[in-house]
């Protein structure tokens, strides 16, 4: 795996530092931008720490200067701007999970052979933007507000008519596909080509819920997150039979864990079927669960397999697990672990 530079290193350690000091989750991007605006600003007023002060970390500082004075030119108040904004607790980030970024990082360094740099975080980070990002980096005033600001309320795209923003997409396209393509040679849909079909899916997923999940956007993120990780287990590891992935949604009733499971198999567009569990309180409810075998009387398939043996890829919900009969619930120990009921 690519080295990080020692300027990229300190600012992944300096963006952790001031997440979890407002004890804060799933917003690393942004984070990640503030510390880099408040590295450069310190840089500008010469208050750079010592373990930054390198020839080499000051060259790539200043390339990252370069980068941002197309955008801005008061990198404090603009990172003490972004961070207010972040650390509101109706803040959504509106964009996907850091955890994509670094693998697009990793992949184009590894290619390379080089160490990965603050300079290619920042290339990703401005074409791949939050909500944060597009209001205070490049000015986009309809973002970030409630709509009784006079902001639309939802994460926006960048503006349209940018054509700075539309080259940071293309840098990314590329950066995706592992190197510059031309129309004639369209790159096969494996390696990289495969990580950006899945962070498209993954960024329309988390539109959708976020637009009809109100007030759990911390859990919108997690499943976002655990969804972008499942199809990119799958996409290197194939022929597994067991499942994809499985999410355990937890807490007091109304609080919306049915109506996310539920949105996010709309959202994927898969066959969806929901259990519940309260009808399987039965000592003998397991055969109706997983169905009986041809040898005895009034076989039939059960309605769980019956309905995956159509439906092979598919969400299934099984709400209120926990007033299952103990015999349903062992036959979660082969489903989950190895996909499959005997």
């Amino acid at each position: 795996m690519a080295k990080k530079s020692t300027l990229l290193a300190f600012l992944l350690a300096d963006a952790e530092q001031r997440m979890a000091a407002d004890s804060l989750e799933g917003r690393s991007a942004d984070y990640f931008m503030i510390s880099l605006l408040y590295t450069v600003a310190a840089k500008v007023e010469g208050k750079l720490p010592v373990t930054i002060s390198g020839d080499e970390s000051l060259k790539e500082l200043d390339e990252v200067i370069d980068n941002l004075e197309t955008y801005i030119t008061e990198f404090e108040k603009i990172a003490a701007d972004m961070h207010a904004m972040v650390r509101k607790t109706n803040y959504t980030a509106g964009s996907i999970d850091f955890v994509a970024i670094e693998k697009i990082a990793t992949n184009k360094a590894d290619r390379a052979n080089e160490a990965m740099d603050a300079t290619l975080y920042l290339d990703l980070l401005l074409a791949e933007s939050t909500v944060a990002v597009r209001r205070h980096i490049f000015g986009d005033t309809s973002v970030g507000e409630s709509e009784e600001d006079g902001g639309t309320g939802l994460p926006q795209q960048p503006v349209p008519d940018a054509a700075t923003i539309d080259e940071a997409r293309q840098r990314i396209a590329s950066l995706a596909r592992g190197g510059e393509s031309t129309e004639e040679e369209k790159p096969e849909l494996v390696g990289m080509d495969a990580l950006a079909d899945i962070i498209a899916r993954t960024k329309t997923v988390q539109r959708v819920l976020l637009e009809r999940v109100y007030g759990q956007d911390q859990a919108v993120a997690s499943f976002v997150s655990g969804y972008f990780q499942s199809e990119l287990t799958a996409a290197t590891r194939k022929g597994v039979t067991r499942p994809q992935a499985t999410f355990l949604f937890a807490g007091p009733p109304g609080v919306g864990k049915t109506f996310l499971a539920e949105s996010a198999a709309e959202a994927l567009g898969l066959p969806f079927r929901r259990f519940d569990m309260s009808e399987y309180s039965d000592k003998e409810a397991n055969i109706e669960f997983c169905g009986s075998d041809n040898v005895y009387k009034n076989a039939k398939e059960g309605n769980v397999t019956g309905f995956v043996a159509k439906h092979p890829k598919c969400v299934l919900l099984f709400d209120e697990i926990e007033k299952a009969h103990i015999n349903v619930i062992y036959l979660f120990l082969q489903l989950l672990d190895a996909g499959r009921l005997r």
